[in-house]
Protein backbone atom coordinates (compact mmCIF):
# COMPACT_ATOMS: atom_id res chain seq x y z
CA UNK A 1 0.00 0.00 0.00
CA UNK A 2 2.68 2.48 0.67
CA UNK A 3 4.19 1.90 -2.66
CA UNK A 4 1.13 2.72 -4.43
CA UNK A 5 0.74 5.63 -2.13
CA UNK A 6 3.82 6.69 -2.90
CA UNK A 7 3.30 6.86 -6.54
CA UNK A 8 0.00 8.58 -6.56
CA UNK A 9 1.69 11.30 -4.33
CA UNK A 10 4.73 11.30 -7.45
CA UNK A 11 2.10 11.10 -9.93
CA UNK A 12 -0.17 14.36 -8.25
CA UNK A 13 2.69 16.30 -7.76
CA UNK A 14 3.97 15.61 -11.13
CA UNK A 15 0.90 16.61 -12.17
CA UNK A 16 0.65 19.73 -10.10
CA UNK A 17 4.75 21.21 -11.43
CA UNK A 18 2.70 20.72 -14.88
CA UNK A 19 -0.22 22.83 -14.15
CA UNK A 20 1.92 25.22 -12.62
CA UNK A 21 4.32 25.09 -14.91
CA UNK A 22 1.54 26.04 -17.51
CA UNK A 23 0.12 28.75 -15.15
CA UNK A 24 3.65 30.31 -15.53
CA UNK A 25 4.00 30.50 -18.64
CA UNK A 26 0.71 31.48 -18.83
CA UNK A 27 1.25 34.41 -16.82
CA UNK A 28 4.73 35.28 -18.48
CA UNK A 29 2.66 35.72 -21.94
CA UNK A 30 0.01 37.79 -20.46
CA UNK A 31 2.31 39.69 -19.12
CA UNK A 32 4.47 39.86 -22.01
CA UNK A 33 1.35 40.97 -24.20
CA UNK A 34 0.24 43.62 -21.85
CA UNK A 35 3.36 45.18 -22.56
CA UNK A 36 3.38 44.86 -25.78
CA UNK A 37 -0.29 46.39 -26.34
CA UNK A 38 1.02 49.26 -24.08
CA UNK A 39 3.86 50.10 -26.38
CA UNK A 40 1.67 49.73 -29.34
CA UNK A 41 -0.79 51.89 -28.04
CA UNK A 42 1.78 54.72 -26.26
CA UNK A 43 3.43 54.42 -30.14
CA UNK A 44 0.37 55.22 -31.47
CA UNK A 45 -0.68 57.76 -29.03
CA UNK A 46 2.59 59.36 -29.77
CA UNK A 47 2.19 58.78 -33.51
CA UNK A 48 -1.26 60.67 -33.59
CA UNK A 49 0.48 63.49 -31.28
CA UNK A 50 3.03 63.89 -33.92
CA UNK A 51 0.42 63.67 -37.22
CA UNK A 52 -1.79 66.59 -34.76
CA UNK A 53 1.18 68.48 -34.68
CA UNK A 54 2.18 68.20 -38.25
CA UNK A 55 -0.83 69.45 -38.91
CA UNK A 56 -1.25 72.07 -37.08
CA UNK A 57 2.40 72.92 -37.99
CA UNK A 58 1.19 73.26 -42.20
CA UNK A 59 -1.98 74.88 -41.21
CA UNK A 60 0.26 78.02 -39.77
CA UNK A 61 2.61 77.93 -42.58
CA UNK A 62 -0.79 77.90 -44.76
CA UNK A 63 -1.46 81.39 -42.79
CA UNK A 64 1.85 82.70 -43.13
CA UNK A 65 2.22 82.14 -46.65
CA UNK A 66 -1.22 83.51 -47.46
CA UNK A 67 -0.04 87.03 -45.39
CA UNK A 68 3.26 87.08 -47.78
CA UNK A 69 1.49 86.61 -50.89
CA UNK A 70 -0.85 89.21 -50.27
CA UNK A 71 2.56 91.59 -48.92
CA UNK A 72 4.02 90.81 -52.01
CA UNK A 73 0.82 91.48 -54.31
CA UNK A 74 0.77 94.51 -52.13
CA UNK A 75 4.45 95.59 -53.55
CA UNK A 76 4.11 94.37 -56.83
CA UNK A 77 1.21 96.66 -57.45
CA UNK A 78 3.26 99.86 -56.21
CA UNK A 79 5.94 98.67 -58.60
CA UNK A 80 3.59 98.30 -61.59
CA UNK A 81 2.61 101.42 -60.83
CA UNK A 82 5.92 103.03 -61.02
CA UNK A 83 7.17 101.71 -64.06
CA UNK A 84 5.49 104.43 -66.38
CA UNK A 85 7.28 106.88 -64.48
CA UNK A 86 10.25 105.75 -64.60
CA UNK A 87 9.90 105.13 -68.59
CA UNK A 88 9.32 108.36 -68.63
CA UNK A 89 12.66 109.45 -67.04
CA UNK A 90 14.63 106.72 -68.72
CA UNK A 91 13.08 107.18 -72.52
CA UNK A 92 12.83 110.99 -72.78
CA UNK A 93 15.55 111.44 -75.41
CA UNK A 94 18.33 113.58 -73.48
CA UNK A 95 17.81 116.08 -75.82
CA UNK A 96 14.13 117.06 -73.98
CA UNK A 97 12.78 117.75 -70.85
CA UNK A 98 11.18 115.55 -69.20
CA UNK A 99 7.64 117.12 -69.06
CA UNK A 100 3.86 116.40 -67.58
CA UNK A 101 5.51 114.16 -65.18
CA UNK A 102 4.43 115.16 -61.33
CA UNK A 103 6.26 112.82 -59.77
CA UNK A 104 9.19 112.44 -61.68
CA UNK A 105 11.53 114.01 -59.41
CA UNK A 106 10.95 111.64 -56.84
CA UNK A 107 12.79 108.40 -57.50
CA UNK A 108 15.62 108.73 -55.96
CA UNK A 109 14.38 109.68 -52.16
CA UNK A 110 13.35 105.77 -51.31
CA UNK A 111 11.54 102.30 -52.17
CA UNK A 112 9.25 99.89 -50.62
CA UNK A 113 9.80 96.45 -50.37
CA UNK A 114 7.80 93.37 -48.59
CA UNK A 115 8.38 92.66 -45.10
CA UNK A 116 8.50 88.81 -45.08
CA UNK A 117 9.91 87.72 -41.85
CA UNK A 118 11.34 83.73 -41.56
CA UNK A 119 8.07 82.41 -39.48
CA UNK A 120 7.15 80.31 -42.43
CA UNK A 121 10.49 78.41 -42.72
CA UNK A 122 10.67 77.87 -39.13
CA UNK A 123 7.54 76.45 -38.68
CA UNK A 124 7.91 74.14 -42.18
CA UNK A 125 11.54 72.84 -41.23
CA UNK A 126 9.30 72.09 -37.33
CA UNK A 127 6.94 69.45 -40.04
CA UNK A 128 7.92 65.45 -39.36
CA UNK A 129 6.02 63.25 -41.06
CA UNK A 130 5.50 59.64 -42.53
CA UNK A 131 3.75 61.56 -44.96
CA UNK A 132 5.65 61.71 -47.75
CA UNK A 133 4.37 64.74 -49.63
CA UNK A 134 3.95 66.64 -46.71
CA UNK A 135 7.74 65.95 -45.76
CA UNK A 136 8.86 66.79 -49.23
CA UNK A 137 6.92 69.42 -49.87
CA UNK A 138 7.77 71.27 -46.10
CA UNK A 139 11.47 70.84 -47.03
CA UNK A 140 10.73 73.00 -50.82
CA UNK A 141 9.12 76.04 -49.04
CA UNK A 142 11.85 75.62 -45.96
CA UNK A 143 14.74 75.66 -48.94
CA UNK A 144 13.05 78.55 -51.23
CA UNK A 145 12.12 80.82 -48.07
CA UNK A 146 15.73 80.29 -47.14
CA UNK A 147 17.16 81.14 -50.58
CA UNK A 148 14.64 84.25 -50.85
CA UNK A 149 15.78 85.85 -47.70
CA UNK A 150 19.10 85.47 -48.79
CA UNK A 151 18.99 86.56 -52.40
CA UNK A 152 16.02 90.03 -51.09
CA UNK A 153 18.76 90.77 -48.36
CA UNK A 154 21.28 91.43 -51.27
CA UNK A 155 18.86 93.50 -53.27
CA UNK A 156 17.91 95.75 -50.37
CA UNK A 157 21.08 96.52 -48.83
CA UNK A 158 22.63 96.97 -52.56
CA UNK A 159 19.62 99.21 -52.95
CA UNK A 160 19.89 101.24 -49.55
CA UNK A 161 23.17 102.11 -50.85
CA UNK A 162 22.39 103.41 -53.64
CA UNK A 163 19.69 105.40 -51.77
CA UNK A 164 22.22 106.92 -49.36
CA UNK A 165 24.97 107.34 -52.20
CA UNK A 166 22.33 109.66 -54.01
CA UNK A 167 21.15 111.63 -51.46
CA UNK A 168 24.58 112.39 -50.03
CA UNK A 169 25.27 113.81 -53.78
CA UNK A 170 22.52 115.79 -53.76
CA UNK A 171 23.06 117.17 -50.57
CA UNK A 172 26.93 117.92 -51.13
CA UNK A 173 26.25 119.38 -54.45
CA UNK A 174 23.07 121.39 -55.03
CA UNK A 175 22.10 124.61 -52.78
CA UNK A 176 18.15 123.61 -53.09
CA UNK A 177 18.46 120.16 -51.23
CA UNK A 178 17.48 121.53 -48.35
CA UNK A 179 14.15 123.00 -49.46
CA UNK A 180 13.23 120.39 -51.71
CA UNK A 181 13.22 117.82 -48.83
CA UNK A 182 12.09 119.48 -46.02
CA UNK A 183 9.31 121.62 -47.84
CA UNK A 184 9.08 120.30 -50.77
CA UNK A 185 10.16 123.20 -53.01
CA UNK A 186 11.96 122.76 -56.32
CA UNK A 187 13.61 125.98 -57.67
CA UNK A 188 14.41 126.67 -61.06
CA UNK A 189 17.47 124.88 -60.48
CA UNK A 190 16.15 122.17 -58.77
CA UNK A 191 13.68 121.44 -62.12
CA UNK A 192 16.36 121.91 -64.65
CA UNK A 193 18.44 118.75 -62.40
CA UNK A 194 15.21 116.50 -62.79
CA UNK A 195 13.98 117.53 -66.05
CA UNK A 196 17.01 117.81 -68.06
CA UNK A 197 20.43 116.69 -66.18
CA UNK A 198 21.75 113.74 -67.81
CA UNK A 199 23.25 113.01 -64.11
CA UNK A 200 19.38 112.18 -62.97
CA UNK A 201 18.32 109.97 -65.75
CA UNK A 202 21.69 108.00 -65.12
CA UNK A 203 20.85 107.02 -61.30
CA UNK A 204 17.83 106.74 -61.88
CA UNK A 205 18.59 104.14 -64.90
CA UNK A 206 21.08 102.63 -62.18
CA UNK A 207 18.53 102.73 -59.31
CA UNK A 208 15.57 100.74 -61.70
CA UNK A 209 18.58 98.14 -63.04
CA UNK A 210 18.73 97.19 -59.09
CA UNK A 211 15.38 97.51 -57.72
CA UNK A 212 12.63 96.80 -60.76
CA UNK A 213 14.45 95.29 -63.12
CA UNK A 214 16.56 92.55 -61.03
CA UNK A 215 14.83 92.29 -57.74
CA UNK A 216 11.68 92.93 -59.19
CA UNK A 217 12.07 89.55 -60.91
CA UNK A 218 13.22 87.88 -57.93
CA UNK A 219 10.31 88.68 -56.52
CA UNK A 220 7.98 87.63 -59.47
CA UNK A 221 9.91 84.53 -58.64
CA UNK A 222 8.78 84.12 -54.97
CA UNK A 223 5.52 85.08 -55.02
CA UNK A 224 4.77 82.07 -57.83
CA UNK A 225 6.86 79.79 -56.10
CA UNK A 226 4.60 80.41 -52.53
CA UNK A 227 1.19 80.33 -55.00
CA UNK A 228 2.60 76.96 -55.91
CA UNK A 229 3.75 75.58 -52.61
CA UNK A 230 0.08 76.86 -51.09
CA UNK A 231 -2.42 75.20 -53.80
CA UNK A 232 0.05 71.88 -52.66
CA UNK A 233 0.31 71.81 -49.17
CA UNK A 234 -3.83 72.83 -48.93
CA UNK A 235 -4.26 69.52 -51.23
CA UNK A 236 -2.47 68.24 -48.50
CA UNK A 237 -4.00 69.29 -45.38
CA UNK A 238 -7.45 68.61 -47.28
CA UNK A 239 -6.08 64.61 -47.55
CA UNK A 240 -4.90 64.58 -43.46
CA UNK A 241 -7.49 66.34 -41.96
CA UNK A 242 -9.75 64.18 -39.88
Amino acid sequence: MKIFNKLRFNTIRARSFRKYLLYAIGEIVLVVAGILIALWLNNKNAQAKIEQDNLKHAQTVLTYMDQHIQELDMVMEQYEAFEPIISKIIYTPTDEPISNCENCNQMLFGFLYPEIDNRAAVRSDMIRSDNDSLSLLSQKITADYNAYSKISDIYIKSAQNVLHENMNYLKDNNSWFTAFISQGECNDDCMTYFNESCDYRNRVTYFNLIVFDAYQFELYQFRDQLKEHREHLQNIIHEIEP
